[in-house]
């Protein structure tokens, strides 16, 4: 025999389902929308529209420098760059 306090705990996450699933389909879509620059290799600045190549020399903030992608970790100190420079405008953008 249930008691009523069961009751009304299933009551309240049946009612709970529909926001928790979309609240898992946001999360969802917002880790897609931030590995966007790991399906291209260049992305558009959005202040000059000139084109920032991902695939290239990077310097890591330890100091080291090394050739590839934008979201190859340092293997000095396993850190990712945070922001690319736009080489047309000088302006830097959050890769994150």
């Amino acid at each position: 025999m249930t008691t009523r306090a069961d009751r009304v705990a299933v009551w309240i996450r049946i009612v709970a389902l529909p926001v928790t699933i979309v609240a898992a389909v946001l999360r969802a879509l917002a880790r897609v929308w931030s590995c966007r620059y790991a399906w291209s290799n260049q992305m558009r600045c959005r202040y000059c529209h000139a084109v920032i190549t991902l695939v290239r020399a990077w310097r890591c903030g330890c100091g080291f420098t090394y050739v590839g992608s934008v979201l190859r970790v340092c293997p000095i100190c396993g850190m990712r760059p945070r922001v690319v420079r736009c080489e047309g405008c000088g302006l830097t953008w959050k890769v994150r």
